[in-house]
């Protein structure tokens, strides 16, 4: 637990190679509020052939980004 948590936070988005569903993937990226606490979370799955080691990568940074787009515009937004 404490490696992957090591590692999510090394990469700023949560992997999930299978843990609960042989042959899933899932990977996450939290949303946080305006006071800065992770409220919710973006998050793709599929079939880990779609989730290959060439391909991982850029659908985290994607992810990420979404992530950190949808953060900023809960920052902004007015109460």
């Amino acid at each position: 637990m404490r490696r992957r948590l090591g590692e999510t936070q090394e990469r700023g988005y949560s992997v999930n190679p299978g843990l609960i569903v042989e042959g899933s993937y899932g990977i996450g990226a939290a949303v946080f509020s305006r006071e800065g606490a992770p409220q919710w979370a973006l998050s793709l799955t599929g079939v880990q052939f779609r989730f290959g080691p060439d391909r991982l990568p850029e659908l985290g940074r994607t992810l990420l980004a979404h992530a950190h787009q949808l953060t900023s515009r809960i920052a902004s937004a007015r109460r």
